[in-house]
């Protein structure tokens, strides 16, 4: 008797007890776990690869993924001169374990040239159920722009937001 492949993909909770996927995701944000997983189960649901190697495959893509994407929104608190806010113990360690290199158009699963960002790009979406997109810059005058863009309306400023800076 032949019963369909796919029943033997393994059970999420089973994966997250896994000892492979418990070793090269520990640091990593439960999301971005639990985001491998369902790309692995996935790939195994439309045959790409063997339902037996689907908690190789979730620890392969753990142990490549990227340091931690820190977003500081905090912004400024009593006035720019002061410096910007103070970063929590928990940021300074997320930036700590994300200074070095990083893949940024480079995929280190295939070895091949990847889209600009997309790991940050795939956390954000891991982050925003329903999101479509998402789109990461890399300052707040950037965000800012874009912000305004996408907004219908006015935009109201304060006197103290309109100073050129540099």
């Amino acid at each position: 008797m032949h019963t369909d492949p796919r029943r033997r993909i393994p059970r999420t909770d089973d994966l997250l007890a896994h000892l492979d996927v418990i070793e090269v995701g520990r640091g990593v944000h439960r999301l971005i776990v639990r985001g491998a997983i369902t790309r692995a189960q996935e790939a195994a649901r439309s045959g790409a690869i063997a339902p037996e190697a689907v908690a190789a495959h979730a620890a392969r893509e753990l142990t490549v993924v990227e340091s931690p994407s820190v977003i500081n929104a905090t912004g400024v608190i009593v006035h720019t001169n002061l410096g910007r806010s103070a970063l929590s113990e928990q940021a300074q360690t997320a930036l700590s374990s994300a200074s070095g290199y990083a893949a940024v158009e480079f995929d280190l699963a295939t070895g091949r040239r990847a889209r600009r960002g997309r790991v940050v790009t795939r956390d954000l979406l891991d982050r925003m159920p329903g999101a479509e997109d998402a789109l990461v810059v890399n300052n707040g005058a950037a965000a800012l722009l874009l912000a305004v863009l996408a907004l219908p309306g006015e935009v109201l400023l304060s006197r103290g937001e309109m100073v050129e800076i540099g």
